[in-house]
């Protein structure tokens, strides 16, 4: 079943929507909405939601760092400590991730973010007092990568986005579908007396030394610049942004083949709803507490099935192969329709007949395999191995709600909505007789769901036992 996912971008007066639906697949644009801050979004409660949210930029200190190491677990531990020379206060008040842009072997380039823990749990405040439980909290600047990518940006294409606003602007500049920097700017007009409604001179002079800096320095010279924001179409902005030499100074539309009407205001919304399913890791300052959906996590929802429909696909198989041979074809033809009933279900986005039901079967089992494959396996643990743990060890009198699956190379966080607290001794009880699961985190349970009831978990399962401090 498609999952709704809503990218929202907050306003200071109104905030804007944009919702896809997110299937095994693709992620399909639905339409664009707003509500202004004295209410909450008005969602269907049929659907299943989930929202990705803005961090605001001018609260990220970033940097690119080359690091002389390439796993992922020496970046974890080691990337904090490369903002603490860049932050007047300890380190314990800061929360930090990165996003790999450029790796081989040995050695790596990253993008290291952090921000204020006071500055995260305000923003998620906020948003809760809006009824939006965020899956996700990424600085604004770097959802762009997600945009960039629709916008079909090649490996090695470097582009610029400018989100406009009246008070403070934020320039965005991707590589590939990767971030490599953003910036926090003045407002798109002047504040000064007698100089209200025109264009700021200090933002498009700050916007001129960005680009050139990176240039100089990062060897990245964007060749288009996208206008976005409330204030893309401000009159003259284009012009004087175009003297920056070599780039194309463009107002942001999407592409045409997307017929769901939208405009610049909508690029940053669109850009969070993008990154639910990206499959590169990027900066989430609420990774660990619910984490980006990702390739394994998807593959992990359609693989977990109930066992009776893998059980029918192939008695039906097998069935179809026999009347085929030994009945009356007439007989025949009622197989190969139960075969396109269970192909149309498995398959709910194609078309499906009597005629291509099982070639369509065959070619979606080899799609799985492939990515399965692309993904590959932890020295530990494989992502079909997780998740059917944890489907044959927790009982179905729980009633648990699982929402997130991850599975890092050392690492298994899942989380989800409990009917109540009492229930998370039972699922880590339930669990804790797998040998793949060394040791539990204790489990982050957070304060009840508003409308439907429930508890929301987090718990992080460790893969590996902890080598000893000497």
């Amino acid at each position: 079943m498609p999952k709704k996912v809503i990218g929202i971008d907050a306003g200071a007066s109104a905030n804007k929507i944009v919702e896809i639906s997110q299937s095994f697949r693709k992620a399909t644009i639905m339409g664009a909405s707003g509500w202004d801050n004295s209410s909450a979004p008005e969602l269907n409660d049929d659907l299943i939601y989930t929202a990705e949210a803005p961090f605001p930029q001018q609260d990220v200190t970033s940097r690119i760092v080359r690091f002389p190491f390439s796993g992922a677990r020496k970046l974890d531990q080691t990337a904090p400590f490369e903002l603490e020379s860049w932050i007047p206060f300890s380190s314990q008040e800061f929360i930090t991730d990165y996003q790999v842009i450029e790796r081989d072997k040995n050695s790596c380039v990253a993008l290291v973010a952090g921000a204020r823990k006071e500055s995260v749990s305000n923003c998620l405040a906020k948003f809760e007092d809006m009824g939006v439980h965020p899956r996700s909290l990424i600085p604004e600047g770097f959802a762009y990568r997600s945009l960039a990518r629709l916008m079909g940006a090649g490996e090695g294409a470097a582009l610029a986005f400018l989100d406009l606003g009246e008070t403070r602007s934020v320039l965005a500049v991707t590589v590939g579908d990767r971030a490599v920097a953003s910036r926090s700017l003045p407002g798109a007009l002047n504040r000064a007396e007698g100089e209200k409604g025109k264009i700021s001179d200090r933002l498009i002079a700050e916007v001129g030394n960005t680009l050139r800096h990176l240039s100089a320095e990062e060897g990245i010279a964007p060749q288009t610049l996208y206008l976005c924001g409330d204030l893309a179409r401000i009159e003259g902005i284009d012009a004087l942004l175009a003297e920056n030499p070599g780039i194309e100074v463009k107002v942001w539309s999407p592409p045409p083949e997307i017929e769901v009407e939208l405009g610049p205001e909508h690029a940053l919304a669109l850009a969070l709803a993008l990154e639910h399913s990206h499959p590169i890791k990027g900066v989430n300052f609420r990774k660990g507490e619910f984490t980006l959906l990702t390739e394994t996590a998807i593959i992990g929802e359609k693989m977990i099935m109930p066992g009776f429909i893998a059980v029918a696909f192939v008695l039906l198989l097998i069935v179809n192969s026999l009347f085929h041979n030994r009945i009356l074809k007439s007989e025949a033809a009622y197989w190969d329709a139960e075969i396109a009933t269970v192909a149309a279900g498995v398959l709910a986005d194609e078309e499906v007949t009597t005629a291509n039901a099982l070639k369509m079967l065959n070619e979606e089992l080899d799609r799985t395999k492939e990515l399965e494959k692309a993904i590959g396996q932890t020295d530990y643990l494989s992502p079909l191995q997780a998740m059917t743990a944890i489907s044959e060890r927790i009982p179905d009198e729980l009633d648990v709600d699982m929402e997130e699956i991850m599975l890092s190379e050392r690492m298994l966080t899942i989380a989800g909505i409990i009917t109540e607290y009492s229930q998370m001794d039972d699922i880590t009880k339930a669990l804790d007789g797998f040998e793949a699961f060394k040791r539990f985190d204790d489990p982050d349970l957070r304060e009840k769901v508003a409308k439907s009831g429930g508890v929301r978990f987090s718990q992080r399962i460790f893969l590996m036992e902890e080598e000893e401090t000497p």
